[in-house]
Parts: structure tokens; sequence; C-alpha cells
């Protein structure tokens, strides 16, 4: 919330603050590194991207901000490595939601009255 509405600095305080009492909790890691970027610390950011990653490498949202990090960094081959990851993710994700949004036909034929045997 207090990153959303530019309190870079509290919300900062309250990532950190989160993770002292749960180093393992990936959405404050991500959330820490977002202000790292919003605050144009890209260094910063990494480590925090990289743990969250290990707790989960299936989150593109870590995946496309540690591209955005890489990216400002100057590494490009590390910034492709993750947009790659993220843009593989992504696709998954969007894939999975088509199924859901458009699940097997249960439609079968119908008929309106006896079968024309001519």
């Amino acid at each position: 919330m207090h990153r959303q509405s530019g309190e870079l600095e509290l919300a900062a305080q309250y990532f950190e603050r989160a993770l002292k009492e749960y180093p393992n909790f990936e959405e404050a890691l991500v959330g820490l590194a977002a202000v790292f970027l919003a605050e144009q610390k890209p260094q910063q950011a990494v480590q925090p991207l990289h743990a969250a990653i290990a707790l989960n490498p299936d989150d593109e949202v870590s995946w496309y901000r540690l591209s955005q990090a890489e990216k400002a960094l100057g590494d490009r081959a590390a910034q492709e490595d993750a947009m790659a990851h993220f843009k593989t993710l992504h696709q998954q994700a969007l894939d999975q939601d088509a199924v859901r949004l458009a699940p097997a036909s249960e439609v079968t034929r119908q008929e309106t009255g006896p079968a024309n045997t001519e």
C-alpha cells in the first residue's frame, strides 16, 4: 500500500520488518525489490529477487522485476535470460487461463424428431 502510494521509504521499512520475522516471505522480497527499483537502486533489488526466485521459480513477477533490474544495471545477457523465463511463465499462465475459460465442449448432436430413414 505504501509502495503504491509513493511512500517508498516507509514501504521498505515494512518489507524489511516482515522479512526479519519471516525471511522466506516471497511477496515481501518481491515488494522490497520493487521499492529498490522505484528508488533507482537496481543493484539492491537483485539479491531479494534471486531469493524470491529460489523460493518460487514459477513466479513470473519475480522474473520480470529481475529483468528490469538487470536491464538497469546494463547486464544484457542476464536481462534477456530473466525476460525469457518471464515470457515462458507468462505464456503458461495465459494458456492455463484459456483452458479454464474455454472448457471442452459439452455440446452433442441434437435431433429434432425421428430420424428420416428414407
